[in-house]
Formats: C-alpha cells, structure tokens, sequence
C-alpha cells in the first residue's frame, strides 16, 4: 500500500500522463463520477492514474524498531503419559574383580561379660573313713570357710551371718553344708572362746572373760543324697557356758560378735 501511494505521488508531481477531463461547456463538466459546474464550490476534480511501466524496486528500507515482548502464553495441558516402555535384557555378568588388599587388623574390643558359672560336677566316689578323731575337731574364722569335723565327714563348709540390734552385732545364722549322708540325725556341737582381758565383753550376764560357750544343734537333717544339703542353725539354738555352769543357759543370738576369738570348734557325735 504504501509503494502504490508513493507512485501517485510521484507521477503527479512529475505530470507524466496525467490529464483532467474538461469539456467545451464551461457550465457544466461530465466527470467519471456525474455532471458538476465546473465553477461550482463542489467542484470535485478526479484525478485519473494513467498506468505506466513498473518502475524498478526501491532500495531496502531501514529495519524499523523492535517490537514490544509478548506476554508469555499459558502453560499448556500436561500430556498424557505414555506407556511403558519393554524391560531390556539382563548385561551379562562381568568378571569379579581382584581381592583387595587385607586392611590393617582393628583395635581389639573390649573384654565380654563373664558366662555363668557351668553345673557342679558329680560327687567321687567315697573314700574309707578315718579313724575317730579326738577333741573337738577344727575351728573357723568368722566368715566362710572349711572344717574337719570328725569320722561322719571328711569335710564341712561353713557360713556365719550377724544381725545388728541397733546397738550391737550378735549371731544370727550358721549355715552348713557339704556333710556326708552319715552324719545324719546326729546332734551337732560348736564352741566359741571369749575373748580374755583387758577386753571389755559387749554382752554381760551370759559370760564373762576366758569363757567357753557350747551351743547344741539337736539333729542334723537326714538325706538320701551322698552329700546333705546346706541346712542352718538359727539364733534360737541353745547355748550353755561350760566354764561357769552355774550361769543359766542362753541363746546363739545373745552372743556379741565382737566378744569371741574369731574361732569356733565343731563336734558331732
């Protein structure tokens, strides 16, 4: 369009064929589009293109500004998806690797906890009985520990437990264990020394200074067993002073811990 009105405009200026239609009648002019008074103030003058040979093209004209950034359009609608696709083969295996190199030997860990202590094997066979002791047989520190304790036995194993009255130690509990099946229903004796002076006895009435006290265990517990169970002599067990027997008898649990040598003697007879 706009080399079509740069043409008219160049033919006009330049009068090449270019004409105006007039007649002889100076009243009255027929035009392409009707009949006007040539003098009238309507006077609407056509002016007619004579088509001539095409000119040859201008030059290029300058590229024109940018125009402005569209507004970006809306995301379209997502797809839908597409099926899935065949499970390829399975690679071959490929060839193991060489072994590494062994790493250096760690720190080592901590000691375990100890395991249970296994079952006590069984009991040998009996050995042939001594011959019958004298006396009273062996003494025991106060604590646990092993006795001889005559012909019925080779051996006996020992506990003592005090019992604190608020004010002082007394015994409490002797237990044994480890007798041999023959000692059975045999009454059990045990001695206990007090201590001499200058020591000041804890317990008073009972005994005094030097004093042997013998405490009777009526019977031994019988067993079918090679060996007798641990039993106990409790603090009810009653006891009598042999060196002032005038003194009535007394109970294990009215003897000070404190007050004896740190030794008793047992007797089973």
């Amino acid at each position: 369009m706009k080399k079509f009105v740069f043409l008219l405009i160049s033919l006009s200026m330049s009068s090449v064929a270019v004409a105006y239609a007039a007649d002889a009648n100076p009243n009255s002019r027929s035009f392409i589009s009707g009949n006007t008074v040539q003098g009238a103030s309507n006077l609407n003058q056509i002016l007619v293109l004579l088509t001539g040979k095409d000119g040859k093209p201008g030059a290029v004209g300058v590229a024109g500004p940018q125009g402005l950034r569209g507004i970006k359009g809306r995301n379209g609608i997502k797809g839908i998806p597409g099926a899935p696709g065949v499970a390829g083969k399975d690679g071959i295996q490929g060839v193991a690797g060489p072994q590494g190199v062994a790493g250096p030997q760690g720190v080592a860990g901590p000691q375990g906890v100890a395991g249970a202590t296994g079952a006590t094997g069984a009991d040998g066979a009996d050995g042939a009985d001594g011959a019958d002791g004298t006396g009273t047989g062996g003494s025991l520190t106060f604590g646990i520990g092993q006795v001889t304790v005559g012909a019925c036995s080779d051996s006996a194993t020992v506990g003592l437990q005090a019992l604190y009255t608020g004010e002082d130690f007394v015994f409490d509990t002797i237990t044994i264990s480890d007798l041999k099946s023959e000692c059975g229903g045999k009454p059990m004796k045990f001695y206990l020394k007090i201590k001499a002076a200058p020591w000041t006895t804890h317990q008073t009435g009972n005994y005094a200074n030097d004093d042997l006290i013998k405490c009777t265990f009526s019977a031994i517990p019988t067993s079918g067993a090679v060996r007798i169970p641990q039993f106990s002599v409790g603090g009810t067990t009653t006891c009598a002073n042999t060196t002032q027997t005038s003194l009535p008898s007394f109970f294990l649990n009215q003897i000070s811990t404190a007050d004896y040598t740190d030794k008793i003697g047992f007797e089973i007879t």
